[in-house]
């Protein structure tokens, strides 16, 4: 089947992980499934059970359907999942999918892969994380021992992105990794949309009468995970140069994550407690409300492949000063709607030009919004879509089994493949065993 520009789809989503607005993922996941629904098509959602979020009516109703699952200790936020559901294994088939869109390259991505070659769809994949770049960031004890899983994550997500018909990446900078990788061919940019109207008509007030901060306070605004590899202390050394010349500023750190009991106890050390606001994970409205009442926004991480918070800092009228990480993100532009630096000092020097010109910061805001307006969660889904109907015109011309469907012309009843009984088997087999695995390879890593 060709799709035109009126041909409505049914998509699936899979992923590891999918809390609503935990992470970045997630909130691109939700942002696209909600406009690309405002446009006609099908989305669903297959993800795992994760703490209260059980397989419920309510959930299916908005088509996410949650598989069996369990925790684990190499990374936290995604679990290790099991296809366990025969609501959703005897279900594959009545969800007639036309194409499979991967947010993830581990379990889920292979069942991705599974799925769409039984059911003769293309998969399609979104790089969203450098999982490499965790390395001495996870729970394990010793470098060699953490770098190596790291390393292991790596492979295992090249393999999964070099095993699906098309690849999205969210920035050039993803796109140069790749092709460092030997992934070249079928990769395209294309970065997460943000819903600009839910960041108009905030009070810019709210958030510190919330958080009892002075409102005569000058805020810099940090949003994200909290974990060693957002760089967080690089803020910190910048912090006590600002300080030095204007003790009215507050780092206002938004998130939550392993390393937050840890930054805590370094704020103090280092006397910036007062200077310092932790304020947890926090809702989007509240979010909202930080970026609306803070006055620049402070990024210090090169782990990232987008970081669609500094989009919606943008949109807000927050001038960025960032640490450089080339290809990242085309939307700060040096010296125009914020400064891209190399050092703390730099970043403290930066700072203060904003905190000091009225004039400086108000051209910033003002081209800050201008820049990310082009980021809009509807522009953004529009070419999604034309990446979908791209890749199914593709698919359909290449693969042999589509021309035979054609040329037999009948339809084959994939759905039939499914034998829910005997998955489950294998399945709940598979679980225990990789129980088993799990427990040993913790053991002789803690051992």
């Amino acid at each position: 089947m060709l799709y035109g520009e009126d041909s409505n789809m049914n998509i699936g989503f899979f992923t590891d992980t999918y809390q609503k607005g935990f992470s970045g993922v997630e909130t691109s996941i939700n942002s696209f499934k909600k406009e690309l629904e405002a446009e006609g098509h099908t989305v669903y959602i297959f993800a795992p059970l994760d703490g209260e979020k059980w397989n419920t009516k309510e959930e299916n109703d908005q088509g996410i359907f949650r598989l069996q699952a369990m925790n684990q200790d190499f990374f936290p936020e995604f679990k290790l999942t099991f296809p366990l559901s025969a609501k959703v294994i005897a279900n594959f088939g009545e969800f007639e999918l036309d194409l499979i869109h991967s947010h993830t390259p581990f379990i889920m991505g292979f069942y991705a892969n599974v799925v769409g070659f039984t059911l003769n769809v293309p998969v399609i994949h979104t790089y969203h994380t450098l999982y490499e770049k965790f390395a001495g960031h996870s729970f394990l004890k010793g470098k060699k021992t953490d770098k190596l899983i790291m390393n292991v994550a790596a492979k295992v997500s090249v393999l999964h992105t070099a095993r699906c018909n098309r690849v999205i990446v969210p920035s050039r900078k993803m796109k140069n990794i790749l092709a460092e990788y030997g992934i070249t061919e079928n990769v395209t940019v294309l970065p997460s949309g943000i819903n600009l109207e839910a960041l108009k008509d905030i009070d810019k007030d709210a958030f510190k009468k919330k958080n009892k901060i002075l409102q005569k306070k000058k805020t810099l605004l940090f949003v994200g995970r909290i974990g060693r590899e957002k760089n967080v202390s690089f803020l910190f050394d910048a912090l006590e140069t600002i300080r030095k010349k204007n003790k009215n500023v507050l780092l206002i750190v938004i998130g939550s994550g392993p390393a937050e009991d840890e930054l805590k106890e370094e704020a103090k050390k280092r006397s910036l407690a007062k200077n310092v606001l932790f304020a947890g994970h926090k809702k989007r409205e509240d979010v909202y409300e930080a970026y609306a009442g803070s006055d620049i926004f402070a990024f210090a991480s090169q782990t990232d492949t987008q970081s669609l918070v500094i989009v919606e800092a943008a949109a807000s009228g927050l001038p960025i000063v960032m640490l450089k990480d080339e290809g990242l993100i085309d939307l700060v532009k040096d010296g125009k709607n914020g400064f891209v630096v190399d050092t703390p000092d730099e970043f403290a020097d930066a700072t203060l030009r904003l905190l000091s010109s009225k004039k400086l910061h108000d051209d910033f805001s003002r081209e800050a919004k201008e820049a990310a307006s082009k980021y809009s969660i509807e522009n953004q889904t529009r070419k999604l879509i034309k990446v979908y109907q791209e890749t199914l015109k593709d698919f359909d011309a290449a693969s042999i089994r589509k021309k035979m469907q054609k040329q037999l012309k009948r339809e084959v009843e994939f759905k039939k493949l499914f034998d829910v009984k005997k998955n489950r088997e294998f399945l709940s087999t598979l679980k225990g065993k990789t129980k088993e695995l799990l427990k040993n390879l913790n053991n002789k890593v803690n051992g």
